[in-house]
């Protein structure tokens, strides 16, 4: 299980971080929102405050649900609205646990802890960016 916070500044931009170009790594130098794989006891909603402090150094006090992916070993990759449980029927390999939240923090103040470096972009330049695992399909359903 993963999770993760999509930050969002006063003008609308997503904050996105440029991870390391280390070909060992899944998307090496590619562009991708803050979270990450939780801990075995941890809540999506611990895993994703945690990933975002370690991340950017960033303080969630409150952040809002967004939307949950469920993948199976088929690829298959149904979506439902995030209410905190998943339902008994659904058989999964991996989730994703995806939260929002406004962001005040100027990513020039943030303390890049993974990766090469944060910035917010608009959605527009968003287009012309690598961006790693299903994060461009994430953003395009926020």
């Amino acid at each position: 299980m993963s999770a993760g916070v999509i930050l969002v500044d006063r003008q609308g931009r997503v904050l996105m971080q440029l991870r390391d170009d280390d070909p060992k790594i899944m998307f090496p130098g590619h562009w991708g929102l803050t979270g990450g794989a939780a801990n075995a006891d941890e809540t999506p909603e611990q895993a994703a405050r945690r990933e975002v402090a370690e991340e950017t150094g960033v303080a969630l006090e409150r952040f809002e649900p967004f939307r949950a992916y469920y993948f199976s070993e088929n690829g298959a990759s149904p979506r439902r609205v995030f209410d905190g449980k998943k339902s008994a029927t659904t058989r999964t390999d991996y989730e994703l646990y995806l939260f929002h939240a406004p962001c005040e923090t100027p990513a020039e103040e943030m303390v890049c802890g993974e990766g090469r470096g944060l910035r917010f972009f608009a959605p527009a330049e968003m287009r012309e960016l690598d961006i790693a695992y299903n994060h461009r399909d994430v953003l395009s359903d926020f």
